[in-house]
């Protein structure tokens, strides 16, 4: 579900703890020129011209909510906060593309808010803990294997599999729920009261009574419908 994100906050968070590392070490330099895709052969370059100016654009609005953003990452991963400020610092390009997916992503788990507190709240946690995940996986590529860093990865995948089984079990406890709504649905419709039957009757007919009235009566003309509110008043 977060792929997109988690493929790029990693690349960013290399980055950024390359950059800490570099300063630590009194290392300087380039780390090298990016290597590029290969550069699409289908899409027409009027499509490519729209995609790079949409993904501007997002990245412009994101910019302009830098500080309610980063207020986000600091209230739910103050490691994420640490990590964007120094890409700012150091690697601005980076920096966008990694506030902008910050962005979607806030975006997204706000909509889920309003939506479905409950969820939202088992799906800020796994945000979190993918998030947190993604920058252990980015020191073990940088500073390599450790005891330390093999118990934290550890303790973090025990807690996205245990909220994972949480989500599940919500998923089951609300089709349960369903099911039991299905079931009076489908008890009535095979054995529906005389009560019932008469409602249904009732309504058939009275629509059928005013549908037949509606193609026989002539529409007024807007003089008759004055007339009728005169002789109301």
């Amino acid at each position: 579900m977060l792929g997109r994100w988690a493929l790029a906050i990693a690349v960013c968070l290399s980055a950024a703890l390359a950059s800490v590392a570099q300063e630590r070490t009194g290392e300087g330099g380039s780390t090298g020129p990016t290597k590029k895709r290969n550069g699409p052969t289908v899409r027409s370059e009027d499509a490519i011209q729209k995609a790079v100016q949409k993904q501007i654009a997002e990245e412009e609005k994101a910019l302009q909510r830098k500080a309610e953003l980063l207020t986000f990452a600091e209230q739910n991963l103050p490691q994420l906060r640490s990590l964007l400020d120094t890409l700012e610092a150091k690697r601005p390009e980076q920096f966008r593309t990694a506030l902008l997916n910050l962005a979607r992503d806030e975006k997204r788990l706000s909509g889920l808010e309003k939506l479905d507190p409950e969820r939202f709240e088992l799906e800020l946690k796994r945000w979190t803990t993918d998030q947190r995940i993604q920058i252990v996986t980015a020191r073990l590529a940088l500073q390599g294997e450790s005891d330390g860093i093999r118990s934290e990865m550890k303790e973090l995948l025990a807690t996205r599999n245990e909220l994972r089984l949480q989500w599940l079990q919500l998923d089951l406890e609300r089709s349960r729920e369903r099911v039991v709504r299905l079931e009076g649905l489908i008890q009535e419709a095979i054995r529906p009261s005389d009560a019932e039957l008469q409602r249904q009757l009732d309504q058939l007919i009275a629509r059928t009574k005013r549908e037949a009235q509606a193609k026989t009566t002539p529409p007024e003309n807007k003089a008759d419908r004055e007339l009728k509110k005169d002789k109301r008043r």
